[in-house]
């Protein structure tokens, strides 16, 4: 049996060409953007003033609910902060015992392959 060579049709090829060149397009604008800008441009929503006569009770308890809400996100935020530099702190200490301990290890093998060296 002769495998028969699958062939797209003109029209769907020509889309995929024309997704593929959109999409290499796209990935150097994105290279070219990254090059110079490191941190990606969020938007934020644009503020919505509120007018004195607007501000009944419903809004101040929103409003009052928002700032219990953000200082929350502080303080938990604030709580990772210490919780990261705590671990880093002892990460570090971790890190130079294991380096002591490496090294009197070398000391050990070295002292073993000359012992060895004697027996050869």
């Amino acid at each position: 049996m002769e495998k028969k060579k699958q062939t797209r049709p003109q029209k769907h090829s020509n889309r995929i060409q024309k997704l593929e060149q959109n999409f290499e397009q796209q990935q150097r604008k994105r290279k070219s953007q990254d090059i110079h800008n490191t941190v990606p441009v969020v938007k934020k929503t644009k503020r919505k003033l509120v007018a004195d006569s607007e501000k009944d009770k419903k809004y101040w308890d929103l409003r009052r609910k928002n700032n219990l809400a953000a200082k929350r996100s502080r303080d938990r935020r604030r709580e990772v902060e210490i919780e990261v530099a705590v671990r880093w702190k002892e990460l570090q200490q971790e890190n130079a015992m294991l380096k002591e301990q490496l090294l009197k290890l070398k000391v050990k093998v070295a002292e073993v392959e000359k012992k060895l060296e004697r027996f050869q």
